[in-house]
């Protein structure tokens, strides 16, 4: 299989085959079958945000369940556990937001808390910050308008650790359309 998917890639990348859903699903299922976890990963990504990209939003889950399922049981993946738990968290808060998308927020909201843990464990505040928008934009979408603004507090707070203007301003934006939100209830 690892010929298969290094001759198809290297044909892709020659331009003699177009990298289309179904190159990238055959580039994923070969480099998933062969000794190259990292490509694997790479493809059924590249797939999930292609997908993601054309609202095929449960193909897209079913994808990015299927990397999660793999990267759990460490079928074709070589990293050391700070780095496997790096990109489980940056999968699964692909995940959430395919979920919020397609409207299921039990599932998005479970997948949300694992992640969170998750990033709380790394201590890496960026992924806890847009774990904290996403649950916000749930509490939001449901009415929750306080869990919300609760939420983006909470967020603001982490936010502040990183200095970024730019993160700051988006959560103050987040913040005022919640509000503005709240006030049309």
């Amino acid at each position: 299989h690892l010929s298969i998917g290094v001759s198809l890639e290297a044909k892709a990348s020659a331009g003699k085959t177009s990298l289309d859903f179904q190159t990238i699903d055959q580039l994923a299922t070969h480099f998933k079958r062969s000794n190259d976890p990292y490509k694997a990963c790479e493809y059924l990504s590249l797939l999930a945000q292609g997908l993601m990209s054309t609202f095929q939003l449960k193909a897209a889950a079913e994808t990015l369940i299927e990397l999660l399922d793999g990267l759990e049981k460490k079928k074709f993946i070589k990293w050391s556990e700070i780095e496997l738990t790096q990109q489980k968290t940056g999968y699964q808060i692909k995940l959430a937001q395919v979920l919020i998308r397609s409207a299921e927020f039990k599932e998005a909201a479970s997948v949300i808390k694992t992640a969170f843990e998750a990033a709380k464990l790394l201590g890496n505040n960026q992924f806890m910050i847009r774990l904290l928008r996403l649950m916000a934009a749930i509490y939001a979408t449901k009415g929750q308008t306080d869990d919300a603004l609760k939420t983006l507090q909470q967020a603001l707070s982490l936010a502040k650790t990183l200095q970024s203007t730019e993160l700051f301003v988006n959560l103050l934006a987040d913040i005022a359309e919640v509000l503005q939100q709240k006030n049309n209830l």
